[in-house]
Order: structure tokens, then C-alpha cells, then sequence
């Protein structure tokens, strides 16, 4: 038995697929594929969207606030015709401006009877009051199952429940299948799963579920028992529980036959940032080598659960994480010039020529790193014989080691300034970190005999 599985390959390296064009309007996009159940060999082709509220533009109507959207699919053949082209109108609501202005998703979906083959594919989605419009590229590909059982596509879902409401968008087989284009999940994940199987002849069959990080490594895994008759509808909610946050793949095994699917784990805080984090260009790969230098500057100013992510990555989407990483902390998103990471870049560039020692560049150095942070001190106070008193700060220790303080004035960083105190402990040109008024820099240092509010 052969059957004609369409799979949309946007860059090779994964399903969760956020495309925008440059400068438009965001929207996250997935994808399942499901035989249509007649022998026909043709498939339903199912997408999904994601469109944040904040992307889009409300107006009031009958006293409440509403956007008006186009959803564009197209699809040409591999000499180039146009197979499928199609626009719908959708409306949308929100209750409230502070939902309109929010990152929640207004979920949609499409739904297309098609023939296999070699496809290319284009979405679109536009916002009709503001005209602004973001676009993507599908290239779609030909797979044959060559094994006598079959699991169609895995849809990671953000809910799943019964119904007999066959009017609604999201009924399929006796279910409303809400999806989950983001493929997000928080911890302790929770993951509604629905799938369909045919050819494992009739009775019961052991179902194995199993969670990979991007490594490869098992995470989870489990084992459930069903009882299957030809075409069967498989519905289940995988509580995963803790497994921290990182890109993993699910994995669905059937005497041999295996699907796969991923996904990410990611916290509540940053869980609409990471929805777009694949939004805007294609980007080329990393190499091991940019991968590990790239890592060691996000480190000086990144926190670490984004740091964690970032590991937790493949090389192919650790430039899609390095892109949102940016735009998180660019002061004025409004416009393409990003001053924060242009003056971090500038920043290493002088701290590598500044504090570069024999064995260490200059952004390795407690000197360099705080350069790098915090930019160039309001004062610097050096004395080659050390510090018995600075502004109150007891350092008379290190009376005879060359010492270096510098205070950074309210403002910026600070709301109430700071201080750090560098000693070259072995009169080798390095100075290392003697203590900081604060936090998480040596010794919490005091000031006027009380200790440091940070």
C-alpha cells in the first residue's frame, strides 16, 4: 500500500514554521495532512494560523472591537500552474483594547481536498484596515509510505475535546481539535495529540510514545494500548510533566512504523516571544564554530533560561533564536536601526582591544564584562597602592594591591548608581572583580555603613 503524504519543507530543518515578510505583518503557521477516507488516494490538506492581536488593526463595530482579515493560499504545481488559489474573509473579536493590544493568538484554519504530487505553496495574510500583509513560501514534497501500516500526520493541538458541532472550523471525526500552530507548550506540558492509523489490521496495539530533546537523548516515553479496526481516529492528551524548556521532537511508534513531530518547551514569560521567533528572513545555519562565539556574547547580557534555550536548539534555528534575542532589547522597535546591539558590538570590539591580557580576550575579563553591560563608568578612581577608603566602602584588605573603582551614576541601569571595585591581585596587569554594590558581582559591598538596596 502506497500512500501520498504532502509535507511543507520550509528551510529543511523543522515543522514549526513562523514567516513573515520583512517589515509586514506577523503570523505563525502549521500544518497536518489526513487521508480523505473514500479510497480516492487524495488527502485533505489542513493549515493553521496564528495571528498575535497586537499585530493587527480593530475598529469599533456594534460596540465592539473588531479586525477584518484575508487569508491567501496558493498552490502551483512543479511546471508552475496554478493548482489552488484562494482567498477568505475573516472577522475577528476581542472583549476588550488590552486583549487587542496583547500577543494572543486569533486562531484560524483552512481546509483543502488536493490530489498528491509536487507542490509549491504560498500563505498570505492581511490585515485589511492597516493593508499590511505578511507572506511565506511552501515548497511541498512527494513522500510514498512504502510499510503495510500507516500513521498520518501528528497534530500537537492546544485542545482537544467532544462535539458534535460539525459547522465549526476545528470539527474533525467527532472532535474539535483546537490547534496549536505556535507548537508551544509551557511546563508541566500538557499535550493534546490527535492521529490517524490504518493497515494494522484489527485489535488491540501498543502505541509508544517517546520525547527526544534536540540532541537526540530520550526524555520521556511511554506506552499506551488501543484497540484499532482498519481506519482508526487516536486521541489522547500526553502529560509530560517537567522536562524543562528546550525544542524536542515527539515520536510516535507502531510496531516499527514511526511518526514524528516537533515542538518547544518554553516558560509563560517569554512563551509570545518565542511564537515569533522564527518571523522574518531565511536564515542560514550557524557552524559549530559561529554557534559557540555567538553563545559566549549573548551570555554577557542574556539571562539563563535564554541561554538554556538557545542550547537546547539545533544549529539550523539558533540564528531564528539569535534574530528574536535582539529585537527583545532593541530600544526602538519601530525602527530598522537596533542602538542596543549596535552599541554592544562597538562595546566588544573596544573591550577586546582595551582588556585583552596574554591568555584572555578582553570580554573574558571581569573588567570587559562589565564594560560590556553597563558601557563606559561616569568616574574611574585608580590607586596603584590600593584603597583604605572609597565613599565609605571598607576595602582596606587590599591596601597594597593596585585597585581600580568605577561608579556609574543613577540613571541608565541604576536607579541609585553603582560601584565596582577591581584589585590586580598579582600585579599582573588583570584586575579582578573585588565586589560591586550589586548584586551577583564578588561581595556585596556597603555603603555609608549600610548595605546596598539592589
Amino acid at each position: 500500500m502506497r500512500w501520498i503524504i504532502l509535507i511543507f519543507s520550509l528551510i529543511a530543518f523543522s515543522h514549526i514554521v513562523v514567516m513573515a515578510q520583512e517589515g509586514g505583518l506577523g503570523f505563525i503557521y502549521d500544518y497536518s495532512v489526513f487521508p480523505v477516507p473514500d479510497g480516492s488516494g487524495d488527502c485533505y490538506l489542513e493549515i493553521y494560523f496564528g495571528i498575535p492581536c497586537n499585530q493587527l488593526t480593530f475598529e469599533t463595530v456594534e460596540g465592539s472591537l473588531e479586525a477584518s482579515l484575508l487569508l491567501g493560499v496558493r498552490l502551483l504545481d512543479e511546471d508552475g500552474n496554478v493548482v489552488l488559489e484562494d482567498i477568505e474573509g475573516v472577522k475577528k473579536s476581542v472583549s476588550s483594547l488590552e486583549e487587542a493590544e496583547s500577543e494572543r493568538l486569533i486562531l484560524e484554519q483552512l481546509t483543502y481536498r488536493i490530489e498528491g504530487g509536487y507542490y509549491r505553496g504560498e500563505l498570505g495574510v492581511t490585515d485589511v484596515l492597516s493593508k499590511t500583509t505578511g507572506t511565506s513560501i511552501m515548497e511541498i514534497e512527494e513522500i510514498k509510505d512504502m510499510g503495510d501500516g500507516i500513521i498520518y500526520d501528528l497534530q500537537l493541538a492546544s485542545n482537544i475535546y467532544t462535539s458534535e458541532d460539525e459547522q465549526s472550523i476545528f470539527f474533525k471525526n467527532g472532535f474539535i481539535v483546537l490547534p496549536n500552530p505556535s507548537r508551544i507548550y509551557r511546563e508541566p506540558v500538557n499535550i493534546p495529540l490527535y492521529f490517524e492509523v490504518d493497515h494494522f489490521g484489527d485489535g488491540e496495539k501498543v502505541v509508544e510514545y517517546i520525547i527526544a530533546d534536540a540532541a537526540g537523548e530520550k526524555k520521556w516515553a511511554m506506552e499506551r494500548r488501543y484497540s484499532v479496526s482498519g481506519h482508526s481516529i487516536l486521541v489522547d492528551t500526553l502529560k509530560v510533566g517537567e522536562i524543562g524548556v528546550g525544542y524536542y521532537q515527539l515520536i510516535v511508534r507502531i510496531e516499527g512504523v514511526e511518526k514524528r513531530k516537533t515542538f518547544v518547551v518554553y516558560s509563560e514569560e517569554y512563551e509570545a516571544e518565542l511564537a515569533l521567533l522564527l518571523q522574518s528572513k531565511s536564515l542560514k545555519p550557524y557552524t559549530e564554530e559561529e554557534s559557540a562565539r555567538i553563545r559566549k556574547e549573548i551570555s554577557i547580557i542574556g539571562d539563563k533560561e535564554e541561554i538554556e534555550l538557545y542550547d537546547s536548539l539545533p544549529l539550523e534555528l539558533r540564528p531564528y533564536f539569535v534574530e528574536r534575542f535582539w529585537k527583545r532589547r532593541d530600544p526602538t522597535p519601530e525602527t530598522q536601526f537596533n542602538e542596543l546591539k549596535e552599541a554592544f558590538y562597538e562595546r566588544l570590539e573596544y573591550v577586546n582591544e582595551k582588556f585583552s591580557i596574554s591568555n584572555k580576550e578582553g570580554w573574558q575579563t571581569d573588567m570587559g564584562r562589565v564594560y560590556l553591560k553597563y558601557g563606559e563608568p561616569d568616574e574611574i578612581s585608580s590607586q596603584p597602592m590600593g584603597l583604605s577608603s572609597m565613599v565609605g566602602i571598607d576595602v582596606s584588605t587590599f591596601e597594597t594591591e593596585p585597585t581600580e573603582a568605577w561608579e556609574y551614576h543613577s540613571g541608565g541601569e541604576f536607579h541609585t548608581g553603582a560601584i565596582f571595585i577591581f584589585v590586580d591581585y598579582d600585579n599582573d596587569g588583570e584586575y579582578n572583580f573585588f565586589g560591586s554594590t550589586e548584586p551577583g558581582y564578588g561581595r556585596l559591598l556597603k555603603i555609608g555603613g549600610g548595605e546596598s538596596g539592589y
